[in-house]
């Protein structure tokens, strides 16, 4: 398995969000699926602008939104239906955004572009988390080719204060994956003026 790592932060005249937007925009719009879940930031929660404990799904196609509770992100069943969206009417936004192999299924690319700009939203407003994006998938162990790996701790507290984006690219050799299937993001991160880091952060991701 090859393997590269970069940590993502401010550079040059670029903030750290727009170098992460950056990132996920070159991750080609032929690639198979994103999985993953964000959470909203503590600032927009502070402000009494996220419905708590209430988040979106988004599935396959990418073509829609679920509403689910917090207690139900692992579970495999119906959404509620009887779930009191009234907040998200007011404006305010989702406590977390789960990602479900959203893009996958979709047709001439499209429904995996969406799950892209849904997530660049997202990322956007602050939301932190882990994401996984597919170049492809093989068989019931969801194997792949090439994976984008986004990891960064959602706490943003003063006992636990914001950690880095760190970007991870896979490329499996036994699948026939190569380092080309990810050259698109390492030019990006090149061009960014980003280096390469020569081992795994030591970074731990809280799901909560």
């Amino acid at each position: 398995m090859g393997t590269v790592y970069y940590k993502l932060g401010a550079v040059g005249s670029y903030s750290g969000t727009q170098v992460l937007h950056k990132v996920v925009e070159t991750i080609p719009s032929t690639w198979h699926s994103v999985t993953g879940m964000l959470y909203a930031p503590q600032m927009l929660v502070d402000n009494g602008r996220v419905l708590a404990d209430t988040g979106y799904a988004f599935g396959a196609k990418c073509d829609g939104t679920n509403a689910l509770r917090a207690r139900e992100q692992s579970e495999r069943h119906d959404i509620d239906p009887t779930i009191d969206l009234a907040g998200f009417v007011q404006g305010k936004r989702p406590a977390f955004v789960s990602l479900q192999s959203s893009g996958a299924y979709g047709k001439d690319c499209a429904a995996f572009v969406r799950a892209k700009m849904v997530t660049i939203g997202y990322l956007e407003l602050g939301y932190r988390g882990n994401l996984d994006f597919f170049r492809d998938s093989y068989g019931p162990a969801c194997d792949y080719t090439a994976r984008c790996q986004l990891r960064a701790d959602p706490a943003d507290t003063k006992q636990r204060p914001l950690r880095p984006w760190y970007l991870k690219l896979e490329w499996n050799e036994k699948l026939s994956g190569s380092r080309d299937h990810v050259s698109t993001i390492m030019h990006a991160c090149k061009s960014l003026g980003l280096s390469e880091m020569a081992l795994e952060p030591q970074s731990s991701v809280s799901t909560r």
